[in-house]
């Protein structure tokens, strides 16, 4: 009925749904979960309706819901009626996803599975830990972001993965921007000292420049953030790895 798709922040949840429907030939319809929100009583209700409702008629479609912690975020006994509404209305869409044979695939994303709600949670039995890249993807996701940029002779993917662990795919890519930066800024300055009327030189990127990147692009997880992705992969997926 329902896919999850749990993991810290910029490990391409979304390019791995946008994957998905690419490769099965559906479209995908791409739902921010506090888009959903709102502070008119019934408009949530209907915002969740509505998304499902525009998911059946785009078929074969793809729902992906991001950040869906937002929308049924568990608040125990204290949950606001607005808040139990929702809930209610998103399962009675699930439910209904088997006896439509339009139904969409639906997708949902979250950084924070621990704040979920529980009955929100028993509806989806697919639960998917989606985890920072190891060395060799760090290595790949490396290479395709510098495919086709010149670099200097002594840099090394691999090495460059082995200095980036704890990083996401989005920290690869803030590294690799910060790099380029880094060495428009140096050739930009070495133009002015030289005063040079020749067009700007071709970009090559050195191992200073990553040097100098990795010092100031650090990791954006945090360790607490691990590790209360750590215990729900236990609680859900005890054999898997993410």
């Amino acid at each position: 009925k329902g896919i999850l798709l749990y993991g810290p922040p910029g490990t391409g949840k979304t390019h791995l749904t946008r994957s998905i429907a690419k490769e099965s030939g559906a479209s995908m319809l791409c739902v921010d979960g506090a888009s959903l929100l709102s502070k008119y009583v019934g408009e949530i209700e209907k915002n969740i309706k509505a998304a499902f409702t525009l998911a059946t008629k785009l078929h074969p479609c793809v729902l992906f819901i991001d950040e869906v912690d937002s929308l049924f975020y568990d608040r125990g006994m204290a949950r606001r009626t607005w808040e139990r509404s929702a809930v209610t209305q998103f399962l009675m869409q699930m439910d209904g996803l088997a006896q439509n044979d339009k139904a969409p695939c639906v997708i949902l994303a979250t950084n924070r599975p621990n704040s979920l709600d529980n009955a929100f949670l028993r509806r989806l039995p697919q639960k998917i830990p989606i985890g920072l890249p190891d060395m060799k993807s760090r290595s790949d996701i490396l290479r395709v972001l510098l495919e086709g940029e010149e670099l200097e002779p002594l840099v090394n993917m691999d090495s460059l993965a082995r200095e980036t662990e704890g990083y996401s795919g989005s920290d690869l890519r803030s590294l690799c921007a910060e790099a380029a930066l880094i060495w428009a800024i140096e050739n930009s300055k070495k133009g002015r000292e030289n005063d040079s009327s020749d067009g700007p030189d071709k970009m090559r990127l050195g191992l200073t420049h990553f040097a100098k990147g990795l010092q100031r692009i650090r990791p954006s997880v945090l360790k607490k953030d691990l590790l209360e992705l750590e215990s729900f992969r236990k609680r859900f997926n005890p054999h898997c790895i993410g």
